[in-house]
């Protein structure tokens, strides 16, 4: 489950996930939700003089509820290459983006509970 965290600027860190599209004083569209933070973009938002941003925290995961959500991404991915995984290029590639998912899977993870 997502939680939306108000935030000051100065509080900002790289990694993180921004929840709301961040506008300007003109109306000017900055930065859209669901955006990972980099050291340049918050630069950026100060420069332009935002004050708060809101980021997106995902609630810890129990261990069961990871593995599920992993399991999941195979499924997912299986699914998607269900008709081509005789072909060895296409099994490959499924391996590519599965071994890909994960290690982004496990590093979201990670970087969220910091």
């Amino acid at each position: 489950m997502n939680i939306n965290k108000s935030l000051k600027i100065n509080e900002a860190r790289p990694d993180m996930i921004v929840a709301a599209d961040i506008y300007d004083s003109s109306g000017n569209r900055l930065i859209t939700s669901e955006t990972i933070l980099t050291d340049a973009l918050i630069n950026i938002l100060k420069r332009r003089n935002i004050k708060q941003l809101f980021i997106s925290r995902e609630e810890r995961l129990s261990p069961v509820e990871i593995a599920e959500q992993q399991q999941a991404i195979k499924v997912k991915l299986a699914q998607r290459f269900r008709k081509v995984l005789d072909h060895p290029d296409m099994l490959r590639l499924h391996d590519i983006l599965l071994t890909w998912r994960m290690e982004n899977f496990i590093h979201h993870k990670t970087n969220e509970r910091k």
